[in-house]
């Protein structure tokens, strides 16, 4: 292995830059302080993701997914000492992302081939119970004592390094680690796993971090520095990255939104209820038009069906002539509705949009009140996020709306069952007739 890709100030954090120090001299325009990050904690994340992924190719895409969410979020780090932590949960939080993906993708495989085989083989249980649990333990530590189990365990370090890496003493480093491994086993104790200290610093030791080969490094570098300046957007890597970007700043915000929802309760729990009613609704005022002009097309396709019973009249009646124009105007319609509901839709936005333009056409047609709004639009949203694709998740939905009339009836009163059954009949065959046509 070259020398400059041997695992950076292996036995000492002194001997090179901190990582304090390269992010930012990184985020000041040098890529090589950047390279040199990726060189040092590669094995660590990599490993990380081997452990879960338990595939080498599907490993790789993580750790290069891992450092472009590093390098797009470098000016949000303040504690570079702490990176080996930071590291390590994102390539956690990345493959539990990559895992449902597949998963998803798997179960959409086996219904189109009965049964293909899995591509991620699922964990042994000796590793669901152990390696995998003590390493969401350690994940639930205070971050300073998980930085020293880290450079402890994971990278081989004395106390004496890992002191120097954490700018502390010696003495606090022996304690951190002490006290990580007691409050480890009383966590998995508490969960029915009894293990000595001994036991349990013997298992973390099999989490050692080996250097990672120099072409691995080389060939992730050739990835992560272009994609996270945008110049690449294609590949795996680059898809789990901006997919777990997105859904790391909605959880922010969804943490953000908690703490600051905590001082309302004091307020009362019906205005709490108004607040988030109105803040769950987004209110596009053009997909609220269209919802509007889809469900008079619904209203009209029922009103024609309960005319004519499926009978189609003789030719060259009055009763033909009408029965033809609702079919013009449905096919018009909805073909207008569709060509500007697709326009409308934006990247990461489109099954909100489409779940809200579902809503304000179940609102029109049956009569729901905010409280009902509210709860179908949570309800179709919901419905239409399984889906690997927006496409995947509508069809799902299109060939399931017996079950899913069962759901929406739940929300209704009594008379607006009624009207359910004669719009959308008792089955819920002709609802969410948008999803039939825009899936097919």
């Amino acid at each position: 292995m070259p020398p400059e890709l041997e695992h950076e100030d292996a036995r000492a954090g002194t001997s090179g830059r901190e990582d304090a120090e390269l992010l930012r001299a990184y985020l000041g325009g040098d890529e090589q302080a950047f390279e040199a990050l990726v060189k040092r904690h590669f094995g660590l994340v990599y490993a990380a993701a081997l452990r879960r992924m338990r595939d080498p190719y599907l490993a790789e895409e993580v750790t290069q997914s891992t450092f472009i969410i590093l390098a797009r979020k470098a000016r949000a780090l303040s504690r570079g000492e702490l990176l080996r932590v930071w590291l390590l949960k994102t390539a956690r939080f990345v493959c539990k992302d990559a895992v449902k993906s597949l998963h998803r993708r798997q179960e959409h495989e086996d219904s189109l081939e009965n049964h293909s085989e899995a591509q991620v083989a699922e964990p042994t249980v000796e590793w669901a119970e152990a390696g995998e649990f003590l390493e969401h333990a350690l994940l639930k530590l205070p971050a300073l004592d998980q930085a020293c189990l880290v450079a402890r365990f994971f990278e081989g370090r004395t106390f004496k390094e890992t002191a120097g890496i954490l700018g502390i003493s010696e003495d606090l480093a022996q304690k951190k680690v002490s006290r990580g491994l007691e409050k480890l086993r009383h966590y998995l104790t508490k969960r029915g796993m009894k293990t000595s200290d001994a036991a349990l610093s013997g298992l973390l030791l099999t989490f050692r971090t080996l250097p990672a080969p120099a072409d691995l490094v080389h060939s992730a570098l050739r990835v992560i520095l272009p994609a996270a300046q945008g110049k690449l957007s294609s590949g795996l890597a680059v898809t789990l990255a901006s997919r777990n970007l997105r859904l790391l700043a909605r959880r922010k915000w969804m943490l953000l939104g908690a703490k600051a929802a905590l001082p309302l309760l004091l307020f009362g729990g019906a205005w709490l209820s108004w607040v988030s009613f109105h803040g769950s609704w987004p209110h596009d005022p053009s997909i609220e038009a269209l919802g509007k002009a889809w469900s008079v097309v619904v209203l009209r396709v029922a009103i024609a069906k309960q005319t004519y019973q499926g009978q189609t009249p003789a030719p060259n009646t009055p009763e033909f002539q009408a029965l033809m124009q609702e079919v013009q105007f449905s096919v018009k319609e909805t073909d207008r509705i569709s060509t500007q509901l697709q326009a409308m839709l934006k990247p990461g936005e489109e099954r909100k949009q489409i779940a809200e333009f579902l809503t304000v056409e179940m609102r029109e047609t049956l009569g729901l009140n905010r409280a009902q709004q509210g709860q179908l639009f949570n309800y179709v949203r919901e419905g239409l996020s399984k889906g690997a694709t927006l496409k995947d998740a509508m069809k799902t939905m299109a060939q399931s709306t017996s079950t899913e009339a069962g759901e929406v009836k739940a929300y209704l009163s009594a008379k607006q069952r009624q009207v359910f059954d004669r719009v959308y009949g008792a089955d819920g065959l002709c609802l969410f007739q948008y999803l039939k046509v825009a899936s097919a």
